[in-house]
Order: structure tokens, then C-alpha cells, then sequence
């Protein structure tokens, strides 16, 4: 965990300064203002499974057939999350000016979305493996730090932030999903419509919290890229990776 920690902060500031040269501060701010609408739709496929599901999980860990249940229902509510929030930003993305004028980086940034649907780090943590979980983001991270410099080098190549991001969360996200089922014998089944309903009840109080402490970590860059533009949000974005690196 701690060599997780390292990966999630240091890595992103040897890319840092080599984006912001190269894309400049307004290609840099639409990739970061993409992130930061992006992060809403993680939130909301992300539920309250983290604690809720890693809990019920947890308690049935010696339970073969209640705990392929569990993951079956936990992920199967993560899928229809995640295609519900795709809908929603294809009808902001189609139909508000702002974010119509750059609807292929919005599009691709939502590959984060699926990685992190992929990865069942709520199972993981249930099972005692964390190990799982650290060695795979490590890896991306890696991935990420190094397709950045090879294959980014002009302010035209801006789209390629996207799909880095999204293609190593996704990558992980399928190994995560794969580890998570070969080793634990997961039998994977389609939910009932109860065990749906239980999981989604289960999960809402922790959902609502994190939603409520994402409106002021997330939405400062968001509310900024509305009413200012995406140069502003490049300056703001590289300002508050150091804070928030420095901080962890």
C-alpha cells in the first residue's frame, strides 16, 4: 500500500511538468476538466460498494456460493451504473455548447470510468489481498508515466491523454476482474432482482457521504472550468496535483 501511495503521487509529477510544456496550459486544463466531470460518473458507479460490499463480502469469505453472490450482484449493479452514466454524458456532451466543442476527449476520458468498474478493489479488500490491488495500479501507473513520454510530443497529440488513461485503467481493471475470479472461485451468475434491490439499499448512506465529500474535492475544478476556461483550469490542475502529492 505504501509502495501504492508513492505511485499515485510521484508518478503523476514526473508527467506533470512534461504535459504541461508540451500540450500548454489550455489542451492541459481540457484533459484535467475532463477528468473532473469524468470523476461524477466514477462516484455513481462506484456506489457505497467500497465499504458496503467489502463488509458483506468480508463476512461470507468461507461461503463459496454466498460469496459468488455477493460479486455477482456488486458487479452486475457497477455494469448498469456505468452504462446509465454513459447516457447521461453523451446527452451533455450532444447537447451543452461547452462540452459539445470537445466530445471526443469527454468520450475517451469515460474508458476511466470502465477500468474502475472493472476493478474489484471493494473484493480484494474483503479478502485480505491487497496486494492485488497495489501491484496492478503500480503497473498502469508505470505504463501510463512511460506511453506518456514515448508518445506524446506536441500540443496536437492532446487526445492521447485520454486514451492512455482510459486504455491502462482498463487493462488493469480486466486483470483485477480475472485475478478476483480465478482465485477466489468466483462462480459468476446474473443477480436476482432481490439481491440487486438488498445491495443497492445496503450501500446508499456510504454513497450519499461520498458524494457529499467529492461536492468540495472535486467540483472546485469543475465550477472553475464553467465559468472561467480550460487555460485557467490547466493553472488551477497543476497547482493542486503538487498540494494534493505533497498532502499524501
Amino acid at each position: 500500500l505504501t509502495g501504492l501511495q508513492f505511485a499515485s503521487y510521484i508518478l503523476p509529477l514526473l508527467t506533470l511538468p512534461y504535459l504541461t510544456m508540451v500540450l500548454g496550459p489550455d489542451k492541459f486544463g481540457l484533459t484535467q476538466y475532463a477528468i473532473a466531470l469524468i470523476t461524477y460518473f466514477q462516484i455513481i458507479t462506484d456506489y457505497g460498494f467500497n465499504l458496503s460490499a467489502t463488509r458483506e463480502a468480508a463476512i461470507y469469505r468461507e461461503d463459496e456460493a454466498k460469496k459468488s453472490e455477493i460479486f455477482s450482484s456488486v458487479m452486475s449493479i457497477k455494469l448498469l451504473l456505468c452504462i446509465l452514466t454513459f447516457i447521461i454524458l453523451m446527452l451533455i456532451v450532444v447537447f451543452i455548447p461547452k462540452f459539445n466543442a470537445d466530445l471526443m476527449v469527454y468520450i475517451l476520458t469515460f474508458g476511466m470510468v470502465i477500468g474502475y468498474m472493472l476493478f474489484p478493489t471493494w473484493f480484494f479488500q474483503a479478502m485480505e489481498y491487497m496486494k492485488y490491488t497495489s501491484i496492478l495500479n503500480i503497473i498502469g501507473k508505470v505504463i501510463y508515466t512511460v506511453a506518456i513520454f514515448l508518445f506524446i510530443h506536441n500540443q496536437g497529440d492532446y487526445l492521447l491523454v485520454p486514451i492512455i488513461n482510459s486504455i491502462g485503467l482498463i487493462v488493469v481493471g480486466i486483470a483485477g476482474f480475472y485475478i478476483a475470479v480465478r482465485k477466489f472461485n468466483i462462480k459468476l451468475k446474473i443477480p436476482s432482482v432481490k439481491s440487486i434491490i438488498y445491495h443497492l439499499k445496503e450501500g446508499w448512506y456510504v454513497f450519499i457521504s461520498t458524494v457529499a465529500i467529492n461536492m468540495y474535492t472535486t467540483t472546485n475544478t469543475f465550477l472553475l472550468g464553467l465559468l472561467t476556461n480550460n487555460t485557467l483550469v490547466g493553472y488551477y490542475s497543476i497547482a493542486e496535483k503538487i498540494v494534493l502529492a505533497a498532502n499524501g
